[in-house]
């Protein structure tokens, strides 16, 4: 595995587990279709040469409870300062369904990143 798919694999995980917390509130509140949240913190790699930093959402996409994961991949260099790129990570037609996608920690991480680095690297 190249180090900084690792590396976003090592973020993902973080805000795949903040993202399954928020999104089980939500669900105790009831609030199932005005979702859109994301953890209180982004998530930076050890080597921040690859990327400054990596946040993940969720939220609804309609009145119909389909739910959408995006993540966003910001960069920093010293001549152009910041720039992100983001991407849809994934779509489903439920909360249920997305939470029982982020319960799955390693699989819900790894796709991803698989996704960012195919789209924000």
């Amino acid at each position: 595995m190249n180090v900084w798919k690792w590396e976003m694999e090592m973020c993902c995980s973080l805000h795949v587990n903040s993202l399954l917390k928020k999104l089980q509130l939500c669900k105790e509140e009831g609030d199932t279709t005005g979702i859109n949240v994301c953890p209180d913190y982004g998530a930076a790699p050890q080597d921040e040469s690859l990327f400054d930093s990596v946040m993940l959402s969720a939220k609804s996409v309609g009145d119909d409870g389909k739910i959408e994961i995006t993540g966003t991949v910001t960069y920093w260099n010293p001549y152009d300062g910041f720039s992100s790129k983001s991407a849809v990570i994934r779509s489903f037609e439920s909360l249920d369904e997305c939470m029982a996608w982020l319960k799955n920690e390693n699989a819900a991480s790894e796709e991803c990143a698989e996704v960012l680095e195919e789209h924000c690297r």
